[in-house]
């Protein structure tokens, strides 16, 4: 794909701005979802009507819109909004979302001068090569996926087999206090949040130990490392497999700037870190399975 930068939507670009929650009215909503730097794809757009108000909007134009009606897919609005697709109301909610950037793409010609700008120069000679490439990439999204719920199966062991005693009582009235004025935090919402809130505390607890005694170390060049991958994976969820280093770089200097985006990549790296010191250290039993029945593990 060959890449540019745009000042009018088109099809098969790529805008990216800030999305925030609205009402029904188009009034923003007190305490609701800001995400910024959230990237939308236009021709994942399946609604048609949508997808036209989307065409030829120009930076800094703003659109209220619904993005499941959108879309159609849960998971990729709750990836979108940065929530769980469980979190029903949010997936179900409008936004206005700010064009900040446009980024258009064209079908390259396979030469040279591409592979030298997409995978670096003098990487890739051919297309055989570049295929091989692409494969060994997506492999490496799986990997990286694997070590993930590898680590998520450690934490749930952890967890439970853990002693840790906390002062839930002293942490109730605590967080009763501290969430006083946030109406949306009734007593049905709290008793059903506060057991989550005691099983993170107990990770945080276990994780800060298995950071201390695993010598766990986290690198700039790691954090950067991470953010290209993210926005490689970006690429790759619209379609584009072969983007250019360029526009990679650039990408993850975007997600970089969005703080809450960089505390995501600090605290996946630093389980990533822990996973695969522990690999090192217990026996693991490695077991074959389709990308189905991965896709279905990685869900539960």
């Amino acid at each position: 794909m060959a890449h540019s930068e745009g000042e009018i939507v088109k099809d098969n670009d790529i805008v990216r701005g800030i999305l925030v929650e609205v009402d029904s009215t188009g009034n923003v909503v007190p305490d609701g979802i800001v995400r910024e730097s959230a990237s939308i794809y236009i021709n994942s757009i399946k609604d048609e009507e949508i997808k036209a108000r989307f065409i030829s909007l120009k930076l800094d134009d703003t659109i209220i819109y619904n993005p499941l009606k959108a879309t159609g897919n849960e998971a990729d609005v709750a990836s979108l909004i940065g929530t769980e697709k469980e979190n029903s109301e949010k997936i179900n909610a409008d936004y206005v979302f700010t064009i900040e950037s446009i980024s258009h793409f064209e079908q390259a010609e396979i030469n040279q001068e591409f592979f030298d700008k997409a995978f670096g120069e003098g990487t890739i000679s051919s297309e055989a090569e570049m295929k091989e490439k692409v494969k060994a990439e997506i492999e490496g999204r799986f990997e990286s996926n694997s070590e993930l719920k590898f680590m998520n199966d450690c934490r749930e062991k952890l967890i439970d087999a853990s002693a840790i005693e906390l002062p839930e009582t002293f942490l109730k009235k605590w967080l009763k206090i501290t969430n006083k004025d946030n109406d949306k935090l009734t007593d049905e919402v709290f008793e059903t949040e506060f057991p989550l809130f005691i099983k993170d505390l107990r990770w945080q607890v276990i994780k800060g130990k298995l950071v201390t005694d695993l010598e766990i170390k986290l690198t700039q060049e790691d954090i950067l490392g991470a953010a290209k991958d993210q926005a490689r994976q970006q690429f790759y969820q619209f379609g584009m497999f072969s983007p250019d280093e360029e526009m990679v770089n650039r990408w993850a200097d975007e997600i970089l700037k969005n703080k809450e985006e960089l505390n995501k990549i600090i605290e996946i790296e630093s389980d990533r870190k822990i996973s695969r010191t522990l690999k090192e250290k217990a026996a693991v039993n490695t077991k074959e399975v389709t990308v189905e029945e991965f896709s279905s593990l990685i869900e539960k």
